[in-house]
This record gives structure tokens, sequence and C-alpha cells, in this order.
């Protein structure tokens, strides 16, 4: 494994670091403004990925997929799903970062107790398949996506393992992109899906702590404060934000060529996303190739019922339905009509 970029250390006499590779897969261009040539690398980082990341923050909000997440229009098993792929996500990004926590540029802004979300996934994933946090992993809706993950998971996972194991500081990144993002617009997100998919606050057990009331299902948009005595409030979310941008800013210093790799890194992490948003793009069939939301009774054997019924009726009407030869009628009939149904 390799090691760590060291920060530089004040007055230090020795040589930058080198770059970083580039990822293997084609990044962003930066956002409108703000080419390479003329970024104001003496910014700290935390401006920096504001700005150098627009143009792709703006194409994956823009999404398909990811509007249709934001509109509240997945079911509940594919929105479960959904919490399966993120949890992928999330379960190999803290993997890595835990292992790096000691990390002078990583070291800022770790609180796993405060950022982690792949313990609540794993909560929001049981509550919404009806199961528990130690047996989701078999439902069925669950299964599939981990033994046979797609291209986008499969790629996303692939890339924060790879960081883990050769430059982690570039896990900043990736961490950066996703946890802002949960304490920003995911907030929205976690208001519209609770009314679509009819998700309620556990009963409270004392009056007026209301806020303080999770949401299974939902507890993934769900942070505590960070003195951890309640949970967080949007303007306890903006402190919490404030509070990752300065670590961010701390532990990246003024290494310039860690800013330029952790803005490339950011870039791709957006695209990742995008592949990722691109699973909600058509609702999910279930594998047998109908829709959730739109399961039923077939049209066409509904008509077929309706004819067969029709017919026997007339049979049963013209040919009388009496004694043995009646009972025969009616076997033959009854055969028929299934027949029609199997259609």
């Amino acid at each position: 494994m390799a090691p760590a970029l060291p920060l530089p250390l004040p007055n230090s006499s020795s040589p930058p670091p080198s770059p970083l590779p580039s990822p293997a897969t084609p990044s962003f261009a930066p956002s409108p403004g703000l080419p390479p040539s003329d970024a104001d690398w003496s910014l700290p980082i935390s401006s920096l990925l504001r700005t150098g990341t627009k143009r792709a923050h703006e194409e994956v909000e823009h999404s398909p997929g990811a509007a249709r997440l934001a509109r509240g229009e997945l079911g509940r098993e594919e929105y479960a799903r959904w919490c399966v792929a993120l949890w992928c996500v999330y379960d190999a990004l803290e993997s890595a970062l835990s292992e790096h926590s000691y990390n002078p540029v990583l070291a800022p802004t770790s609180h796993p107790a405060l950022l982690a979300r792949s313990g609540p996934l794993s909560e929001d994933i049981a509550s919404l398949l009806l199961t528990s946090p130690n047996s989701w992993q078999s439902h069925p809706a669950a299964a599939s996506l981990l033994t046979t993950p797609p291209a986008p998971l499969k790629a996303y996972v692939a890339r924060l393992t790879e960081l883990g194991q050769e430059h982690p500081e570039r896990l900043l990144a990736h961490a950066y992109v996703r946890y802002l993002g949960d304490l920003s617009g995911g907030q929205i997100i976690r208001r519209r899906l609770a009314k679509a998919l009819s998700l309620s606050p556990k009963p409270s057990t004392a009056p007026g702590n209301e806020s303080d009331r999770a949401t299974p299902g939902l507890t993934f948009f769900e942070f505590s404060s960070l003195d951890g005595q309640a949970a967080a409030d949007t303007q306890e979310m903006r402190r919490i934000k404030d509070w990752y941008r300065r670590g961010m800013d701390e532990g990246v210093g003024e290494d310039e060529e860690l800013k330029r790799a952790l803005v490339e890194e950011a870039n791709e992490a957006f695209r990742l996303n995008a592949g990722l948003f691109g699973m909600l793009d058509e609702p999910w069939t279930g594998g047998e190739g109908k829709s959730e939301q739109g399961q039923g009774f077939p049209f066409t054997s509904f008509i077929s019922f309706l004819v067969a019924v029709g017919l026997a009726h007339f049979l049963l009407v013209t040919m009388g339905f009496t004694g043995q030869r009646g009972w025969e009628k009616w076997e033959v009939v009854q055969g028929w009509v299934k027949g029609r149904l199997e259609l």
C-alpha cells in the first residue's frame, strides 16, 4: 500500500510531492471560469472544490435519475434497492476512511459518529424491506445488487477501493461530494420521500422532542448535532458543513499539487454519482419485466375472461345443465375457461 502524501511542513525545503496519477476514467471538465491554467491555487481547498465542481454538480443534479428521486417517484422496493446501492458506496468509502483516519489530510474531518452513513442505510433497508439489519442482504431485492452489481455501482466501489489502497488522501474529495450533498439537497429529498412512501417518525415518548424522532426508512438523511446531544436541524447542519470545510482546509493546507488532485477527483466523484443515478432513469422492473408500480391483471386476460364467461353462460343456458350430462358439460366449460385465462 502506498503511503499517504505528507503535508508540507512550514518553511520546509523539501520538494513538493509529485502529482498523483489521473483517474482511470475521464473526469468532467472544470466549471466555466475556472480552467486549471487560470485557477488561483492559493485559495483554500473548500473554495476550489465549490467552484471547480460547479458544472459537474449541475449535470448530476439535472439527470433523469436524480429528478425521479427528488420528485419522490420511486416505489418502496425501488427506493430500498437505491439504498442498497448507496450502502455499497458508503461501506467502501467509510471502510477506507477508517483505515486511514490518522492520515494528516483526512484526520481533521474524521468523525464517524457524526458522518457515517452505512449504519443508518442498513437500518433503512431493513425497515423498507421489512426485515432486520442482520438479514436484509439475503432479501431478493438486495441480493441481486450485491451479487451482480450494475456496472456504475461496480465502477464506483472499485474506484474507492483503489484510492484506499494507493492514494487515500484523494478519498477526501469523495467524502466531500457525498457528505455535503447529504447535508444539503438530501434534506429536500427526505421530505418528498417521506410523503411519497408514507413514512412517519417513530411515536414520541417524550412530548416536546418532536424534532428528535427518527423516521424509519429515512434515517440516512438524519444527522446528530456536532456535540452529539440532539438531532441536527437546518441551522445545525450548516454548522456541520462549515466545520467540515474548515477541516478540509486544515488537512490540505497549501499543497497545490494536492489541491489540483482533489478538484480532479471530486469531478470524478460526480461522474461516478451520475452513473449511479443512471440506475434510476427508468422504473425498476423487479427482474420480471414489469414496473414495480405498474403490476396488475393484464388487460388482454381480462377481456379473455369476459369472453369466456359469456360463452360459458350461453352454452349452459342453451344446452342445459342437469343430471350427469350436465355435470360433464360443466367440467368441459371449466377447463375451457381455465385455458382461455392461461393464454
